[in-house]
This record gives structure tokens, sequence and C-alpha cells, in this order.
């Protein structure tokens, strides 16, 4: 054993007997351990004193790990970059339901609801103007390539993977090959590079050194717009006046770019819906106004034509002859002729209507005509039927303003179709037939009315109820095209001078301070880590280590009793032993022998020999 720890010793020490006439000494072999330090029974649960004692033995390891791990941990925080991100808030108007404003100023008819217009910013529309802009559809190896691509785009035929360009050693000509080495394309610096793959590129050869070599990734725009649209954070407060965007990276210039550019163009696209949507409804309004002029055109020239006919007549052509024959029944004729007017109408209307209804319930793929309705003045008087009409006006403006950005999978424009669809199967012609049910009811009661009034009445010329009946007819087209036309007007007006809807409030800056900085924590991780790594290997190899160094070791593993111990003495060169550690010794080794005469209760000599498994372990001392 190692004398700085202990001695397994056993053997014979002579010990001499006073007993006069004593037999000669017995050579006993008897096992003894005796302890240079101390000893003592094995402790019970786990024992520190000798893991302790390991991670001292062992501290140069535990320190080199420890510095190894810090610097795992430097090396990682400088690999691994922090985490940045960039905020923008942008302010939806969604005006005040209560006081719209003027119907030219374009207030009080929102383009979108409060939910949509989170998915119109996260549309591809949207984003992939945004990464056009900024160029995020394509990823450099090495940024110091930068410049080489400063004019470098792609075409809706790009093909996306990994490439990489090489520079000859004479820097006049290059080849343009995949990442494994597959050569795609070989030509001379100055020309496009790489039309076959989609890249609409002409390298500038100042950028491209000779024998240098660049690794890029291009993707499409699409793809490019997927990923930027996973990474946008985009919450709106519950009243929907605000929503706020955040994203998040490794560049804080190329964040707040990169956001500004997506809220720019969201301002952008949601002003450009809205002018498509005003352009819409204005032409509608147009060819409404157009068809309204038609008909009254047509029933001024049939008035015209009535009084070229009866002017010639007795009576006729002079204002005395026409107030002779008013005069005839004025009293009875002032309500008869208008109702008389008011049931033809009526008729009229109804059966339009009817015409209305059996071009409605036609085939499934066919649209109903409803500007027939617009024409129509009991589907005009009725409010609930001109409501319909109105919204169903709106509906298809904000269709067709869909149709210019949109595909048909689009949910917001597929809503849309099918509330447009649910207005002209359903809800129209239900209203439609609700005003046809009024207009029979009131034929009736004015049919009962006419007859009372019909004798008295016999006599006068039918010419007056034909004249009556044309001016109200002009009456009717001229009120609708007034309508029309000052409804033209406005819309007009509201097309020129819209007020954009959203508008960008906080553009997004280059943050200062990361989100998440890891380098601190990759520095702690890698001091514990290494600090951990180093005690479980001292303890793993104090575990592996046969030797036996402490007491308990004898009396728990090999089953020995400790019967005494011995200090050890440092007897170094040039040091004498003080007298106290030479007394301390005698005192120890005459403890040792009594120990010893009370273990082995017996007569005469006994004899020890002192052993241990190697030299220089203090068998001579």
């Amino acid at each position: 054993m190692n004398q700085n720890r202990g001695d397994l010793s056993g053997g014979l020490i002579p010990i001499p007997s006073n007993a006069p006439g004593a037999p000669p000494p017995a050579v006993v072999a008897i096992p003894v351990a005796i302890n240079w330090q101390g000893g003592g029974g094995a402790p019970a649960g786990p024992d520190w004193r000798r893991t302790f004692a390991a991670i001292w033995r062992y501290r140069w390891l535990i320190g080199l790990t420890t510095v190894v791990g810090i610097l795992a941990g430097v090396v990682a925080g400088q690999l691994i970059h922090p985490l940045y991100q960039a905020q923008a808030t942008i302010w939806i108007d969604q005006g005040d339901p209560r006081n719209p404003g003027p119907a030219w100023a374009g207030r009080g008819d929102r383009l979108l609801g409060e939910n949509a217009w989170s998915d119109l910013l996260t549309s591809f529309a949207v984003l992939e103007n945004a990464v056009k802009s900024q160029r995020l559809y394509l990823s450099f190896k090495n940024p110091r390539d930068a410049s080489a691509f400063a004019a470098f785009d792609v075409t809706p035929d790009v093909r996306p993977g990994t490439y990489r360009l090489d520079v000859d050693d004479n820097g006049q000509s290059y080849t343009l090959a995949t990442l494994e080495g597959a050569p795609l394309e070989r030509g001379e610096l100055g020309g496009p590079v790489g039309a076959r793959e989609g890249f609409n590129w002409t390298p500038v050869p100042s950028s491209l050194p000779a024998g240098h070599s660049i690794v890029f990734g291009v993707s499409t725009p699409r793809d490019a717009a997927e990923r930027l649209g996973a990474g946008l954070e985009v919450t709106q407060d519950e009243a929907g006046s605000f929503i706020r965007v955040a994203l998040k990276g490794s560049s804080p210039t190329h964040l707040a770019s990169t956001l500004n550019a997506v809220a720019e163009r969201f301002v952008e696209v949601a002003d450009t819906l809205k002018r498509q949507r005003l352009t819409e409804v204005r032409k509608i309004t147009e060819e409404q106004l157009a068809v309204a002029q038609g008909n009254l055109r047509t029933a001024e020239s049939a008035l015209q034509d009535f009084q070229i006919r009866t002017t010639t007549l007795p009576g006729g052509g002079t204002s005395a002859g026409r107030r002779s024959e008013a005069g005839v029944g004025d009293e009875a004729s002032s309500g008869f002729f208008n109702m008389q007017v008011e049931k033809e109408q009526l008729v009229r209307d109804r059966a339009a209507m009817a015409q209305y209804l059996a071009s409605a319930a036609g085939r499934a793929d066919s649209t109903p005509n409803t500007q027939m309705l617009e024409a129509i003045p009991s589907a005009r008087q009725a409010p609930a039927l001109a409501q319909a009409l109105t919204e169903l006006s709106g509906k298809r403006a904000d269709l067709r303003a869909f149709d210019y950005k949109y595909l048909d999978d689009y949910p917001p424009k597929k809503r849309l179709a099918d509330e447009i669809a649910q207005l002209e199967r359903r809800t129209i012609p239900d209203l439609v037939r609700g005003v046809m049910r009024d207009d029979d009811a009131r034929v009736a009661a004015l049919g009962g009315q006419l007859g009372q009034q019909a004798a008295t009445l016999r006599q006068v010329p039918p010419r007056l109820i034909e004249a009556a009946r044309l001016q109200r007819a002009v009456s009717i087209a001229d009120d609708l095209y007034t309508s029309l036309e000052q409804r033209y007007q406005e819309a007009h007006l509201t097309e020129n001078a819209a007020v954009a809807d959203v508008r960008v409030l906080d553009l997004a800056v280059a943050p200062q301070h990361p989100l998440r900085n890891t380098a601190p924590g990759l520095l702690f991780l890698g001091f514990v880590a290494g600090c951990g790594l180093g005690l479980v290997a001292a303890v793993v190899l104090d575990r592996l280590d046969g030797r036996m160094r402490r007491a308990e070791e004898v009396s728990g593993d090999l089953g020995l009793t400790i019967l005494g111990t011995v200090p050890h003495l440092n007897r170094g060169r040039g040091r004498t032993i003080k007298g106290e550690e030479s007394i301390e010794t005698i005192e120890a080794l005459r403890g040792l022998r009594v120990t010893l005469l009370q273990a082995f209760d017996r007569v005469g000599a006994m004899a020890l020999t002192i052993t241990s498994p190697g030299p220089g372990d203090g068998k001579s001392f």
C-alpha cells in the first residue's frame, strides 16, 4: 500500500515473553491491518469522504474539462447569432357607422371586414412583392458575395435549388453547376448567366475575381412568400383598428427593411382594391344611368307622338278644347285617371317581375339580370327589395375588384361569391314575389274603385287617359333618371376623392438589442457541462482504481479488523524529526503491541511479519 494512505500488513512481529522457561516462539500467521493515518468501520450510505478525496485527487482533470467547456461555450456563442425582433403598426380606418360622412368621401362603406385585414396582409399579393423587392428568394453561403448579385432576378419558370458558380483562374469564363458538381452552363463573363435555369442575371465581371467560387441558393418567390408568411406574427386589437406585425431574425437591418416592404405593399394593395371597387361601382351606375336615359327618351317620344296625333282633333290642339274636355268630369276624373294609370303601371310591373322570376328560375349556371328590377317602379319603391339590390351592386363591385388580384379559391372571394348567389337565387326572388303579391292586392282594390267611377267618366275622351298615362310614364322615367344621375355623380366623386382605409402608423426600425442573447447562457452551460463532466470522470476513475487508499476499504472490502494506527513520518532530505512526532510514533507502536497482545491472548512469544504489495510502502520503518 501507499505509505501516504495506509499499508495492508499481515505478518509476524516478535514480542518477547518475560515468563521464565517459556517455550520457543511460535510462528503464527495472523492477518492484521495497520493504518498509517487512522481507522474505523465502513460508513453507512454514500461514501462522501471517498468522493471528495477522488475530486481532490483528479482536480487537474476537472479543471481541464471546465476550461474546455468554457471554450466550447465561447465558440458556440460566436456561431449562434443573437435573435432580434422588428415591429411595425398599421392603422385601419373603420369609420363611424353613426356618422359615415358624405357619400362622395368614400366613408361608411368598409372595404373588408375586421378579421379579413389579417388575411390580406399574409396574402401572396402582398408577400410576393415584398419577397421580390428584398430578394428573399436568394441566399448566400458567404455574405461577402452579395455584391455579385446586385442585378440578380428570377423569371416565373425559375428552377429552385443550390448552385455553385466557379470562375476560372484567368477570370474570363465561368461554370455554373449544381452543388454536387454537375455542370449546367459554361460561358464568358459579361453575359447572362443561368438563363435556362430561370435566372435574369448579368453579373459585373469585376465582382467575380479569378479563381473565385460562389455557392448560392434560389427558391421560387411563392415558396419564399410562404416562409415569410410563416415567420410573420400578426396581431389585431379587438376593435380592429390596429394591426401589429412582428418579424424575428438575426439581421436587424434586414428585418426592418423586409417588414417595411410588407407594410407598404399592404397599404398599396388595400388602396388599389378600394379604388377598383369604387371604379366598378361607378361603371355599374353608369350603365344603369344609360338604361334610364333610354327609357326617359322613349317615354318622351311616345308623349310627343301622342300630342302630334291629337293636336288636329276637336279640342285637342287648343288649350280651350282641352279645358272643355277636361271639365266634363273634372271632379270624378281627378282621381280616376291616376288610379287607371297606376293600375296599368302595376300590371306592367307585375309582368316585368314575372319575367325576371322566369329568368331567375332558369338554368343554375345562368345569372339573373337584376338590372331589370332597377327599371320597375314597384321594385324600386319596395324598401326591402331596394336595399337588397343596393347590397347586391356593392358585392358585385367587390367581386370584380377581387378578380384582378386573387384566384377563385381565395376564401374571402369564395365567401363573397356565395353571398351574391344567395342574394340572386333566393333573397331577391323572395322579395320580388312579396312585391307581386302586394301589387295583386293593389290592382284588385283599384279595379273596384275604377268600376264605381267608370259610369261618370264614360263621356271623357279616351285620349285624356292616354295622355295622363304617357305623362305619368314620362314623370316616372324622369324621376328614375334623376336619381341615377345623382348616384352616378356621387360615385364619380367618390372614385376621384377616395381616402385609403389603411396606412402605416409606425415603420419598423432596426432593433438595437437582441430579443434573446444566447451567448451568456451558452457560456454558463459550457462551464456547467465541463465541470460536471470532470466530476463524473473523477468519480468513475476512482471507482475503476483497484488500489486501496483508505481504512474503510480494508475493513469493508476485505473484511479485516483494524487493530491500530501509526502516524506518517515525513523524513525528506534535510528534515529532522521533531520530538513530538517521535513520541507520537512510539506511543502508537506501543498501543499496537498492547492491542495485539489483547487480541491474541496466549502465552509465549508471538512473531509478526510486516509486508506490502510493493517496495517503498513503509515496511522497513
